[in-house]
């Protein structure tokens, strides 16, 4: 019940600051920095009598999708009075009332007369509808939230809801007016402050990121701009009407006869996704070979607050899990990041994610239990509802700046690790974030049969990231200010390890002894010459940046996007103590293809200084006429080689011919591939493709 009555007087309180009415109240809630004041004529309505005012009027004309929005109980609340406003769904709420379609109407006394307001229509004109009847609608339903773009339901059969306006507009909207002016009216109204600030205030509150939307892998769909894309059309039974309409569905199974959404309604949401990477090195490296690698993932989130029809909001349960098959063209090229994305950590099951998650306050969320340290940390921003860094195939790019994970016990997809974050909204809205966790460090959970390995037996220690972030932007990607995410990050890691010498073998300073795997510790050649020492206090930092670069006037569904990311490691214990991405990616290639993508990324890995040192060091003992054991076996392997860097460069095209539906053939190029210089720069071929369930 702490919950539910913070919520609502947290509702109360922005209520009043954006409809002022005792001044005495008016400074409940922050102010939003960007919106600006509600006009004084919108002030003298309350948002009960407005709705009232317009209901008739949008209830009586087909509008377009401008002016629908999604169920989103942050901004019911915010909407209506607090005494009338309930937590629960199913229990007469009058957000429910408003909101939902086909709620009973409210009882005509709930919204006073208003002065000013047009009288009801004759007997011959559209009857006056009671407020809270609203029609429903067929658009996606899709918000910004503190962290990116979430879908909050099933986005099909979300209803339409009544906006607050003045009295001159609602005047406006009369039954014998222009059709095209009350389409015109009714975009005004959603484009005033007022709504913007809303969103801009309360969007975090109660909201959860469902199934695979938060987790790092390539696929999924992209958030729809309704006002120049339809909604997916109704469906009638568990097969589409057409092949048309099943191309327009969100996902490729629809929302199964209606089980989909009321299963949403009721706490429950399934997400399903099957992704595919593959890969052919053409030219350069050790071998020219294909490889093929895919996973199954699949997810059930359950709302408590739903799922038990309870008065307060409890968090959510999260589960997750994947299943990959097939081989990385790294083991066999090789190279020091896989081209592929989706390549290793086993050909078997594995948790993903168990979790339960919780948004305490507008200040404090928080999310413990079975986690991927990918999601949060280091984490790519979300465009257009997508993970930007996964608009590539390359494992250095999506999912996050692979050093992180090369140089530390950071715990990458689709692995879980006991563990807790926090985050904190500094202004209790998400401009500014600092978020700090604890994961624990096991190298025994991707073995084979570790798949669903619990617990800490096994743990070395403990991964701690911390990070602050700044963000900014509009509602979504496709109106307002464009959004810009600036993060800067460090981690410590407890778990005692061998030193950076140990990840000799990560480089082809010899040719690899196996090439169907890849190597831990000190090559064969070199045993005896280095010895590694144990060490403990790995540390690093990181820095992000990402911004909406412009946007198509004519058609705001066509925008650009770029990031930047810089990755360090300490020397004693990094292998890769310098790491560098970089991409942009191009939404709408086409006037006629709006979510079709083009991009462009690069990776930058430098070999530690440690490790150059050594190597040439024995080198020139070697180049001396040395006959240590060494040099004999350097000799037969073509000379010891120096590990440098390895730079990647990717360019792909993302065809959607469906919204749950992607392939995306791509090239990539790699220099020094292995991190030296002993093979030829490789150019490969690749094919990403991934249907959402």
């Amino acid at each position: 019940m702490t919950g539910a009555l913070l919520f609502v007087v947290l509702g109360w309180g922005l209520a009043q600051e954006i409809f002022p009415g005792d001044p005495a109240q008016a400074s409940a809630a922050p102010r939003s920095r960007a919106a600006g004041r509600v006009p004084p004529a919108t002030a003298a309505l309350t948002p009960r009598q407005a709705a009232a005012v317009l209901a008739p009027h949008i209830s009586s004309h087909t509008l377009p999708a401008t002016v629908e929005l999604p169920y989103n109980r942050a901004v019911a609340t915010t909407l209506l009075p607090p005494q009338a406003a309930s937590p629960h769904g199913k229990r007469g709420g009058a957000d429910e009332g408003l909101l939902r379609p086909g709620a009973k109407p409210l009882p005509a006394t709930a919204a006073p007369p208003v002065q000013g307001a047009p009288t009801p229509p004759s007997q011959s004109g559209p009857a006056l509808q009671e407020p809270g009847q609203v029609q429903p609608s067929t658009s996606v339903a899709a918000v910004r939230s503190d962290d990116g773009l979430r879908e909050v339901g099933n986005g099909e059969g979300e209803a339409a809801l009544p906006l607050p306006g003045t009295a001159q507009d609602a005047s406006a909207l009369t039954p014998a007016g222009d059709a095209s002016a009350l389409k015109q009216k009714a975009a005004d109204l959603l484009s005033m402050p007022v709504i913007k600030q809303i969103s801009a205030q309360q969007q975090m509150l109660n909201q959860y990121f469902s199934g695979l939307a938060n987790e790092p892998i390539g696929g999924g769909t992209l958030e729809r701009y309704l006002p120049l894309t339809p909604g997916p059309p109704k469906q009638t039974g568990w097969l589409p009407s057409s092949f048309s309409d099943w191309m327009q569905w969100s996902t490729m199974t629809g929302d199964w006869d209606g089980w989909r959404p009321w299963l949403v309604d009721h706490g429950v949401t399934f997400s399903g996704r099957w992704l595919e990477d593959s890969a052919a090195n053409l030219t350069g490296g050790m071998s020219q070979t294909m490889q093929y690698a895919d996973e199954e993932a699949f997810s059930l989130d359950f709302n408590l607050q739903k799922l038990f029809q309870l008065g307060t909001d409890l968090g959510t349960i999260h589960f997750t899990t994947a299943i990959r098959q097939g081989h990385s063209l790294a083991q066999s090229m090789p190279a020091l990041d896989s081209p592929q994305e989706i390549a290793g950590s086993g050909e078997w099951a594995h948790l993903t994610k168990l979790s339960w998650e919780y948004q305490w306050n507008r200040y404090v969320r928080t999310e413990v239990g079975e986690l991927n340290s990918e999601d949060q940390f280091e984490a790519s921003s979300v465009y257009w509802g997508a993970n930007l860094y996964c608009q590539f195939e390359s494992n250095a790019i999506c999912g996050m700046p692979q050093s992180i994970a090369m140089n530390s016990g950071y715990g990458w997809y689709p692995t879980a690790h006991p563990g807790a974050w926090a985050k904190f909204f500094l202004d209790g809205t998400n401009e500014w974030t600092i978020q700090t966790g604890v994961y624990s460090v096991d190298e025994t959970i991707q073995n084979k049969g570790n798949g669903f390995k619990m617990g800490l037996k096994g743990a070395m220690g403990s991964f701690v990231p911390f990070q602050v972030r700044w963000h900014k932007g509009g509602p979504d990607d496709y109106s307002g200010p464009f959004q810009t995410n600036v993060t800067l990050g460090a981690y410590w890691d407890s778990s005692e390890v061998e030193d950076v010498y140990s990840k000799l073998s990560m480089f082809t300073i010899v040719p690899p002894a196996n090439a169907a795997k890849y190597h831990a510790g000190i090559p064969a050649a070199l045993r005896g010459i280095i010895t590694p020492r144990k060490i403990r206090n790995r540390h690093g930092a990181y820095f992000q940046i990402d911004s909406l670069l412009q946007r198509d006037k004519a058609d705001p569904r066509r925008s650009t996007a770029g990031f930047f990311s810089f990755t360090w490691g300490n020397r004693a214990a990094s292998p890769a103590p310098y790491f560098v991405t970089a991409g942009i990616t191009r939404k709408g290639t086409f006037a006629s293809r709006p979510e079709d993508t083009v991009s462009l990324g690069m990776k930058a890995l430098w070999a530690s200084s440690k490790l150059r040192h050594e190597i040439q060091t024995m080198r020139n003992i070697c180049d001396g006429g040395s006959s240590a054991l060494f040099c004999a076996v350097a000799k037969r392997s073509n000379g010891l080689y120096v590990p440098t860097m390895e730079t990647a460069l990717e360019f792909n095209y993302g065809y959607r011919p469906a919204w749950w539906a992607l392939i995306r053939p791509g090239i990539q190029y790699i220099w020094r591939p292995g991190g030296t210089r002993r093979y030829k720069d490789a150019f490969l071929l690749d094919l990403e493709a991934g249907l959402t369930f």
